[in-house]
């Protein structure tokens, strides 16, 4: 995890242009990736909030949340229980913040779409999404690949060691 933390580190005095200026250019690029293509999401979120049964295997956003305590810009975090009522995407917080006091896990939060850095879906056994996972994979070392490779969300995205 020591990996994912230094990916999302703000460096030096760098000052944020847009709220994901501070990140690694290649995970700038990863969450650019997934911010394009976050219409296609909100679209199968819009279907999958109307059905009567559940159709998702699995699907949550990377949000990021102003970091409040010195070491990072924003602290990315995981919201699941996506809920689109055709004006706003709502969802529960499923992490534990370690560098923000504004928010705590299960707290509701109103979807902004600036403010996420990474979704991902899976349908019938496909993933959908997932750009700055997929991006921290080939980063990995063999050895980080062998540890998460049977581990969400590396397993939903066909990823091999």
């Amino acid at each position: 995890m020591e990996f994912i933390k230094k990916l999302f580190e703000k460096k030096g005095d760098q000052e944020d242009i847009n709220i994901f200026e501070g990140e690694e250019l290649g995970m700038r690029n990863a969450i650019q990736e997934a911010q394009k293509h976050f219409p296609q999401f909100i679209e199968e979120i819009k279907l999958e909030s109307r059905r009567i049964v559940p159709a998702f295997e699995e699907c949550f956003i990377k949000y990021a949340f102003k970091a409040e305590k010195q070491g990072l810009a924003y602290e990315h975090m995981f919201v699941t229980e996506l809920y689109h009522d055709g004006s706003q995407l709502t969802g529960v917080l499923a992490s534990s913040p370690e560098y923000t006091d504004a928010v705590v896990e299960g707290d509701k939060i109103i979807v902004k779409p600036e403010m996420v850095s990474d979704w991902l879906f899976v349908l019938n056994g496909e993933a959908k999404g997932g750009f700055t996972f997929v991006y921290m994979w080939y980063c990995f070392s063999k050895e980080e690949r062998q540890m998460y490779v049977n581990e969400a969300p590396f397993c939903y995205l066909g990823l091999t060691v």
